[in-house]
């Protein structure tokens, strides 16, 4: 389903199983890892103004939708094609 809209399940069947499963892991890492990021700023940050003219705010929000979306991709490379 997320493949069609992020291409990565084209990619996903061209690897082999182990490397396949390794890029899954590396992708879902650092999915986990910006998400924490992102949540440890958004607490840490909360009601505070960064000076950069509200964007400051988006910082943490931004992290938090690039660790969505690579969670999202990582779904594709630990899926079984045959």
């Amino acid at each position: 389903m997320f493949g069609l809209f992020f291409g990565s399940e084209a990619i996903a069947e061209m690897l082999p199983l182990k490397i396949r499963r390794i890029v899954g892991i590396i992708l879902l890492s650092a999915g986990i890892i910006l998400g924490i990021i992102g949540l440890v700023f958004m607490i840490l940050f909360q009601g505070s103004d960064l000076g950069l003219g509200g964007m400051g705010e988006l910082i943490w929000l931004i992290s938090i939708g690039v660790g969505a979306i690579s969670i999202l991709m990582s779904i594709d490379f630990f899926r079984k094609y045959e």
